[in-house]
């Protein structure tokens, strides 16, 4: 294990200096949703990948280079996404992130691999900072695609386990958005229930558009008709927060179990009818105790106005930074090969990228809402007198599920 507060420390002889002078910055292109549908998850996302390479810079970069994000908006297109891929190829950058939605993160590694293998002295890195399609790790995955957060398949193992077994839940009604990812999220949510908890019943399974303003109320009125035990979502952003006030107004009292990332606003929008309800899987949340990354959410949270959940993209940063110190390059076959097999001791615990298949082993945690109390080590999130506790934590073995993928490796002689 590499210790976590030297990653960005190791400085490397003169004889690397070479390869990079001709380089102002290193240049990682943010192909994401700045408009349409998933934009307020762009935005947020971009919000903390910025903090994250200033932290990164501050501390040395990479090589002595700063790193420097690239926003291009997708607008929630594939088919834009793809127009940004070549706009950036164009600009000779070399590095892609994107994190969103699984039509736009599928269409860019397939392109990606295909640049590649046309072009191997100019590869491109994909770094997928945050969406969970499990077909990337298993049967679609490639070489040049690293995920460096849980997929929906892992998060919701997880999540199954915070659900009881005494009997007191039997069924469940999944809430999600109509758009790739709530379908995809929904069906990999069931497949999950029926392997582990055959004893759920799936009793509605309910979409709704990805809107902002879109009135929740005839949801509510669905789930209290079925009479389920529990709801289950994999909502993100604004329309997590919108089924939380949807909850709250509502008057429904029904535990609830989110398996994707929270969005920072859910304690407030749910408010204190949500304490010792809601449940939700994480890769690090602000009560998890004394971190490495204690400092650096606080000064995000005074900054910002409001809590940072943005682990995967400081990952992301810190992995790839930390991997072209280690290969003595910028280049990204050589990153490549130093990224896969990558352990460390992260912000939360060990954390390593699987050689296999690349998608990130890290601790999972389990947290529920509850009032705060600082005697309890529970901080309030903001605009809450709710904060997360943690119901359990899951190791990094206990997340690594078996995978289908056969990659192909470059054979090119920069990668021999």
């Amino acid at each position: 294990m590499r210790n976590f507060l030297g990653l960005f420390f190791f400085f490397l002889s003169s004889a690397v200096s070479a390869q990079t002078g001709a380089v102002d910055t290193i240049k990682i292109a943010f192909i994401d949703a700045l408009s349409g549908q998933y934009a307020d998850i762009g935005f947020d996302s971009l919000k903390q990948f910025q903090a994250a390479i200033a932290h990164t810079n501050a501390n040395g970069g990479a090589l002595g280079l700063d790193l420097e994000l690239v926003p291009l908006d997708d607008q929630s297109s594939v088919e834009r996404a793809l127009e940004n891929l070549d706009l950036a190829l164009g600009q000779g950058i070399r590095f892609v992130t994107q994190g969103n939605n699984p039509e736009v993160t599928v269409a860019l590694a397939r392109a990606i691999d295909a640049h590649n293998q046309e072009n191997p002295s100019r590869a491109v890195l994909f770094l997928n900072y945050g969406d969970g399609a499990p077909q990337l790790d298993d049967a679609q995955c490639n070489y040049w695609h690293f995920r460096f957060d849980a997929s929906i398949a892992m998060k919701t193992h997880a999540l199954v386990d915070g659900i009881p077994d005494d009997g007191s839940i039997q069924s469940v009604y999944l809430v999600n958005q109509d758009n790739g990812w709530g379908h995809q999220a929904s069906r990999e949510i069931q497949r999950v229930f029926s392997q582990r908890r055959p004893d759920l019943q799936v009793i509605g399974d309910d979409v709704h558009p990805a809107s902002v303003n879109h009135d929740l109320s005839a949801t509510m009125q669905l789930i209290e008709a079925s009479g389920a035990g529990a709801i289950v979502t994999a909502n993100r952003g604004a329309d997590l927060i919108g089924l939380m006030s949807a909850m709250a107004v509502s008057g429904n009292r029904r535990p609830l179990f989110i398996a994707s990332n929270v969005a920072s606003g859910v304690p407030a929008a749910v408010g204190d009818s949500g304490a010792g309800r809601v449940t939700a899987v994480f890769t690090w949340h602000p009560n998890i105790g004394d971190n490495l990354l204690s400092l650096f959410a606080e000064s995000y949270r005074q900054t910002n106005g409001e809590d940072w959940n943005g682990l995967p993209g400081f990952v992301t940063v810190q992995m790839l930074a930390t991997s072209m110190q280690n290969a003595r390059s910028i280049d990204p076959v050589q990153v490549a090969r130093v990224l896969e097999g990558l352990s460390f001791l992260g912000a939360a615990g060990p954390t390593a990228m699987r050689e296999d298949n690349h998608q990130l082993l890290q601790p999972l945690f389990l947290a529920r809402l509850v009032g705060a109390d600082k005697s309890s080590g529970v901080n309030a999130a903001v605009g809450a007198s709710l904060g997360w506790q943690t119901v359990s934590r899951i190791e990094p073995d206990e997340t690594a599920k078996e995978t289908a993928c056969r990659m192909r490796r470059p054979r090119s002689p920069a990668a021999q």
